[in-house]
């Protein structure tokens, strides 16, 4: 083995690791800009980050919900999705709790295993006029 080889596998172990401690910095500390969409029928308010990943077929985006109900453990959630604009199909890949005093209660990453879904407007109106939007940014 000579040192090229040597230098190339010890540094995709640091890139790894990079990519893996940013993602963490990302989720948890992002400043987002949230914009106003839409309430639904609970008057749940919904938003979506300005900062929306990808510009084709496949976008990623970050949605949060406020929860009217004040009485709930969890007062929002902002979720991470990503959407297939094409076939308007959604995944979910994470989603952070927080409480009424902003401090996370909840979290759960799930990568390629979320829930994937059609959005239609027949199943959710909100979520329909959330990924057009998402799709039709520029």
């Amino acid at each position: 083995m000579n040192f090229s080889t040597v230098k190339k596998i010890a540094l995709v172990p640091l890139i790894g690791l990079t990519v893996a401690l940013s993602w963490q910095v990302d989720v948890f500390a992002q400043t987002h800009q949230w914009i106003r969409v839409t309430t639904d029928n609970d008057d749940n308010a919904y938003y979506l980050d300005k900062a929306i990943a990808g510009r084709g077929r496949f976008r990623r985006y970050w949605m949060k919900i406020v929860f009217a109900d004040n009485d709930r453990y969890t007062k929002w959630r902002k979720s991470l999705y990503s959407i297939d604009c094409q076939n308007k199909q959604r995944r979910l890949r994470m989603y952070v709790d927080y409480d009424n005093n902003n401090k996370m209660n909840n979290s759960y990453r799930y990568g390629g295993d979320g829930e994937l879904d059609k959005v239609t407007p027949q199943h959710s109106p909100v979520n329909f006029r959330l990924a057009n939007i998402v799709c039709s940014t520029k």
